[in-house]
């Protein structure tokens, strides 16, 4: 995979972001997961259904923690 500079830059200032919100290590929903990651609610349930992304279930509901959503992000 060829990556040009912007996409380089790009993909740095998208880690940096991750890691600033790493600071803090809270439970999200998962209408609050697609707006911290940008992705859709589709997206993040295949993750989940794939076993690549972890999740807690424990209230009926999806919950995420942000730590376990930047590790799945950074891969």
């Amino acid at each position: 995979m060829h990556m040009t500079e912007f996409g380089i830059l790009e993909s740095i200032s998208r880690l940096e972001k991750i890691l600033e919100r790493n600071q803090s290590n809270s439970w999200l929903s998962l209408t609050s997961a697609t707006k911290y990651t940008g992705l859709s609610k589709s997206t993040l349930r295949r993750a989940v259904s794939k076993g690549e992304l972890r999740v807690s279930r424990s209230t009926g509901k999806l919950l995420f923690q942000t730590k376990w959503i930047d590790k799945w992000l950074v891969g």
